[in-house]
């Protein structure tokens, strides 16, 4: 299995959206935990629990297997992503240190 980089910092060109965060996070509650069974978060303030726990409760009976799988596939799919994109970046350089030097 490929290694995913986790040291993902702010510099990064590729900052995940708050949606895809979200589908990361329903999976692995999903995947370790199983179905959602807690109460929704309340009060005014509580907007990101609020949204963490309607990812999670969006899975329904999901089972914990298909949850993993999930999880993998698209953690592939956005580490192959920034694989093509690091490799993009490479090419615009040369390219760009090329006419520099013209």
């Amino acid at each position: 299995m490929s290694k995913v980089n986790t040291n993902m910092s702010t510099s990064s060109p590729f900052q995940p959206s708050d949606d895809l965060m979200l589908m990361f996070y329903s999976y692995y509650k999903q995947a370790t935990m199983g179905p959602c069974h807690i109460p929704r978060p309340t009060g005014f303030w509580g907007n990101r629990g609020k949204a963490k726990w309607d990812a999670w409760s969006s899975l329904g009976n999901m089972t914990k297997e298909e949850a993993m799988k999930n999880y993998i596939e698209h953690i592939q799919l956005v580490s192959c992503f920034l694989r093509q994109w690091e490799h993009c970046m490479d090419r615009c350089l040369c390219v760009n240190l090329f006419f520099v030097f013209l």
